[in-house]
């Protein structure tokens, strides 16, 4: 595509937040969590008639998961940044919360396997530090935070 680096080589993933692909430098700790809760399994009659016993269960609710994306920053795009601002500074979260899709390639730039979040929410935005005689491009590091997470292998 014009105007879009050709950083495919080096990046293996990609993301849609809803705006098109942006290709991915780093995913940080992609983890949703269901904490263990005690549960009353009935009641115990050795040598104390109505002691409760309880085993561990998983809970219903899973834990809301955070992750990180470092992102290429591409020029004239600020779809990253508006997103967060939108959302945190401007009072628009509700209308903001949004499906986001990671993508990963193979080696033969086939899709692999896809990371589906819900109601995802960006809780953080930073550029990361670049330095004028380096060869690393300019990147764009969002924290996301999501309900569920589904793995969708290609």
């Amino acid at each position: 595509m014009p105007g879009t680096p050709n950083v495919l080589g080096n990046c293996r993933f990609k993301v849609d937040i809803g705006g098109g692909d942006r290709y991915i430098k780093e995913v940080d700790t992609v983890a949703i969590e269901t904490p263990a809760t005690p549960y009353n399994a009935g009641m115990s009659s050795q040598g104390k008639p109505g002691t409760p016993t309880f085993v561990q269960k998983p809970t219903v609710q899973q834990s809301a998961t955070e992750l990180t994306l470092t992102v290429i920053a591409e020029s004239k795009k600020t779809d990253m940044f508006d997103w967060y601002d939108k959302s945190n500074n401007q009072g628009q979260w509700k209308g903001n919360i949004k499906e986001v899709s990671i993508r990963y390639y193979d080696e033969s730039n086939s899709q692999a396997l896809a990371i589906n979040l819900t109601d995802a929410y960006p809780v953080s935005y930073s550029l990361a530090t670049a330095s004028s005689d380096g060869q690393d491009y300019l990147t764009e590091v969002i924290k996301l935070t999501c309900t569920s997470m589904k793995l969708k292998p290609s």
